[in-house]
């Protein structure tokens, strides 16, 4: 992307997919916090798709890493072979181009997407276009159904077709790996190869020390992806494991003052002053 300025109205506002996020955000946010603070380190967490950003960008640039003292990952995601989540699942079973056509070249907001660009699914699936959280997220006993109006206030914010495709590619197949453009000729465009480069987690860095925050029950962040993720990553990795657990319960879950925070507190008093 070469875009300096561009307003939401316009498809170039939206051309961006989570490895862009990796590459611009991360570091820039990174850089922006130890110059606003005077610091020289920083601690470091995320949460699903923001999981995925902090991976890929730790592995594309490794000299971020020296500037994080610790990483805290809740619901921890580079493979998703393994989504539980209807619609993701609907949407991998069609080709990229088909999503393309239905879906545009703009933002991809949820309720728009079910409701409107493809009720036959709410006919198949009636409990997820009532926002059912356990139907996206995953079974929980942890959710306090009286806040979800507030929650809804927030998430889920639309993010740009582009970027729903490129998690549907990654459900298609186990691979962690950049936004596949479909063809030998536009990949070469892109990477100077004919296929996405692949996101070797054997680079992420060894020194930082580094925590997973996983549930049982979790539909994005399935318990066979993040073994997956664990067993290839490059790290002796803390890992907080929840049976119950689905995808919101780390942050939102309403034990998560128990089950979550005293740990997060703790990793911090131990690695945020380093």
């Amino acid at each position: 992307m070469t875009y300096k300025y561009a307003t939401p109205d316009q498809e170039k506002f939206w051309d961006f997919t989570w490895d862009d996020m990796a590459t611009y955000d991360v570091p820039t946010q990174v850089d922006f916090i130890l110059k606003f603070t005077n610091s020289s380190k920083l601690s470091i967490a995320g949460h699903s798709q923001g999981t995925v950003q902090i991976f890929a960008s730790l592995i594309d640039n490794p000299a971020l890493a020296k500037k994080l003292n610790v990483y805290i990952a809740f619901a921890p995601i580079a493979y998703v072979h393994h989504v539980g989540d209807i619609l993701i699942r609907y949407l991998a079973a069609l080709p990229d181009k088909v999503l393309y056509d239905v879906l545009g070249l703009k933002a991809f907001e949820v309720g728009h997407v079910i409701h409107d660009i493809l009720p036959e699914f709410c006919k198949k699936f009636p409990s997820y276009c009532t926002y059912e959280v356990d139907a996206i997220c995953g079974p929980t006993e942890y959710w306090n159904s009286t806040r979800v109006p507030f929650y809804l206030g927030y998430e889920p914010n639309p993010t740009s077709v582009k970027d729903m495709i490129h998690w549907v590619q990654e459900v298609r197949q186990q691979k962690f790996q950049k936004y596949d453009y479909g063809s030998h000729e536009e990949n070469m465009k892109h990477y100077n190869q004919t296929t996405p480069p692949q996101y070797d987690l054997s680079k992420f860095p060894s020194e930082l020390p580094t925590a997973f925050f996983t549930g049982g029950k979790d539909f994005f962040a399935d318990p066979t992806d993040v073994a997956l993720l664990v067993k290839e990553i490059n790290n002796s990795v803390h890992i907080y494991y929840q049976p119950k657990y689905a995808h919101l319960d780390p942050l939102l879950g309403y034990e998560a003052w128990k089950r979550t925070y005293p740990f997060v507190r703790a990793l911090l008093d131990k690695y945020g002053s380093n």
